[in-house]
C-alpha cells in the first residue's frame, strides 16, 4: 500500500476506535521491514490481525468505510480487496446489470499519461485472453477524476493464503495447479503475451479440499506487468517490470524489458519449489541481497530438504529453475508433458497400493481357511464331553462299552485329514484296554 493509503485505512481504524496509533505504527513499521527483506508487500490489515491489534471483522469494516469514499459511475463499490503496484481493486456491483465485479482504479499519483497508457494496456491484455483460467476483463472507464477497469470477480483464497494453512500440497495436486497455469500460459503466450510476475499471490483458487484433493477453478490475476509482444516495448519502462524477487527469474533482473515467456517458466518452477518444500528457493536478509543470490544462481536445491520424491520430481524442477534460460524447457508442450508424466506416476500409486492391499487381504483369507480346516470340529468336542457325562452314570458294562466306543468314535473324529485311517489299526486294541482301565476305576 502506498502510505496515502496506508493513512486512510489508519485514520479511519483509530476514529473507529479499532486501534491505537501506536499499534499503527508497529504493524507499518513490520510492513515496511518485510517488503525490505523479502521484497514481498504484505497487506498492512493481515499483521493487524495477526498481532491481534484488530479483529477481522473490523478490518472489513474498514475496508468497506474506505470503499465509501470511491465514487465511480454505474457501480455499487462494497469493500477494498487489495492494492497492486498501479492502483487498488475494489469488490463491487454493477448497476445495470447486477453483476458483481472487481474494479481496479488507478492511483492519483499515477494519473500520467504514461501510466494511463500502461494502464488501457493491462486492460487489454485482458480482453484480449479470454481464458477460464484467466481473470476476464469487462469494461474500461473513467468516472470524473478517476480512471478505471472492471474485470471478473472471482471468489476464493490465493495460492499464498491456501500456503499459509496448508505449508505443503501433495505432488498430484500441486502439479495439477501448475499444469492448469502452464495451459492458461501457453494460450496467454500464443497471443503474444506473457505474464512476468507469476507467484502464489496471482494464482487464485476458488476452493482447495485438501481431505479430497480436489482443486477448483483457477484464475491467473493482475497482468499489471504483463508484456505484450504486440504493443510497444517502450511501455515497459525501467523497473517496471521486474517481478517478485522470491518468484522472479534471473534474467528479469538484469533486463526486465527484453526477457520472454521462458521467465514465467522460471516463476512457475519457484512456485512448484514452494508448493513441495514449503520453503522459497530465493533466499537472503534483504530484497537487495535475495535479488544479488538470484542473479547468481544461488538458490536453494530442492533435494536438500529429503521430500522423498521421485528423482524425475526433482529434475523437473531443477530443469524449470535452470539459470541459463537455453537449459529451461523451450515451450510449453514439452513442460506440460513432463507435468503429465509425474501426474500418471503418482495417480498410479494409490492403484497399486490397493490392488497390493487386496492381494493380501485375499492371502490373509486363503491361511485363515486352511488354519480353520486343520482345527478340531467343535461338534466332535461337544459330542465327546456328552458322552463322557453320560458315561459316569451308566448302570452296567453293556452301557460303559458302548459308550467307549462313541467315545473313540468321537476320538477319531477329532483327528483331521489324515491321509490313511488304517495305519491307526495297530493302536485300536491298546485304546480299548486303556479305555477298560478308566471305566474300572470310575466304576470303584
Amino acid at each position: 500500500m502506498s502510505k496515502q493509503d496506508r493513512g486512510s485505512f489508519g485514520k479511519i481504524a483509530i476514529d473507529a476506535g479499532y486501534i491505537t496509533e501506536d499499534g499503527l505504527r508497529e504493524a507499518m513499521f513490520i510492513q515496511g521491514q518485510v517488503l525490505q527483506e523479502s521484497g514481498e508487500k504484505v497487506n498492512l490489515g493481515k499483521i493487524l490481525l495477526d498481532k491481534g491489534f484488530m479483529t477481522k471483522e473490523q478490518i472489513l469494516e474498514v475496508l468497506s468505510l474506505q470503499a465509501k469514499d470511491i465514487y465511480v459511475e454505474g457501480f455499487e463499490i462494497h469493500s477494498k480487496l487489495g492494492a497492486g503496484n498501479m492502483g487498488a481493486v475494489y469488490h463491487a456491483t454493477h448497476v445495470a446489470s447486477k453483476k458483481e465485479v472487481a474494479l481496479k482504479i488507478i492511483a492519483d499519483k499515477h494519473s500520467t499519461d504514461r501510466f494511463l497508457k500502461r494502464f488501457e494496456v493491462e486492460f487489454e491484455v485482458l480482453k484480449k485472453l479470454q481464458h477460464p483460467n484467466i481473470v476476464e476483463g469487462i469494461a474500461l472507464g473513467k468516472s470524473g477524476a478517476v480512471h478505471f477497469y472492471a474485470m471478473e470477480y472471482v471468489t476464493g483464497k490465493t495460492l499464498r493464503d491456501i500456503l499459509k494453512i496448508y505449508p505443503t500440497l501433495p505432488v498430484k495436486e500441486s502439479v495439477e495447479i501448475i499444469s492448469t497455469v502452464c495451459q492458461a500460459l501457453q494460450y496467454a503466450i500464443s497471443h503474444g503475451i506473457f505474464h512476468r510476475d507469476i507467484k502464489p499471490d496471482n494464482l487464485l483458487i476458488e476452493d482447495y479440499d485438501p481431505v479430497t484433493g480436489k482443486v477448483g477453478k483457477i484464475k491467473i490475476i493482475d497482468f499489471g506487468l504483463a508484456k505484450d509482444t504486440d504493443v510497444d516495448s517502450n511501455l515497459t519502462m525501467e523497473g517496471t517490470g521486474m517481478g517478485t524477487p522470491l518468484y522472479m527469474a534471473p534474467e528479469q533482473v538484469k533486463d526486465a524489458k527484453n526477457v520472454d515467456f521462458r521467465a514465467d517458466i522460471y516463476s512457475l518452477g519457484a512456485t512448484l519449489f514452494k508448493m513441495l518444500s514449503g520453503h522459497n528457493s530465493a533466499f537472503g536478509k534483504s530484497s537487495m541481497e535475495i535479488v544479488a543470490n538470484v542473479v547468481k544462481g544461488n538458490v536453494r536445491n530442492i533435494r536438500e530438504f529429503n521430500l522423498g520424491f521421485a528423482e524425475n520430481i526433482y529434475q523437473l524442477v531443477d530443469k524449470m529453475m535452470a539459470l541459463d534460460v537455453k537449459k529451461r524447457h523451450q515451450d510449453y508442450a514439452s513442460l506440460l508433458k513432463d507435468l503429465e508424466a509425474i501426474h500418471k506416476s503418482v495417480s498410479k500409486k494409490p492403484k497399486v497400493e490397493k490392488q497390493e492391499k487386496e492381494k493380501l487381504e485375499k492371502e490373509k483369507t486363503e491361511k485363515d481357511k486352511s488354519a480353520l480346516q486343520a482345527i478340531p470340529s467343535m461338534t466332535a468336542v461337544e459330542d465327546l464331553a456328552t458322552t463322557a457325562s453320560s458315561e459316569q452314570v451308566g448302570s452296567n458294562s453293556e452301557d460303559i462299552f458302548s459308550s467307549s466306543e462313541e467315545r473313540m468314535e468321537g476320538s477319531f473324529s477329532l483327528i483331521p485329514n489324515v491321509p490313511n485311517q488304517d495305519l491307526l489299526g495297530f493302536a485300536e486294541p491298546i485304546l480299548y484296554i486303556f479305555v477298560l482301565i478308566i471305566c474300572f476305576y470310575l466304576m470303584i
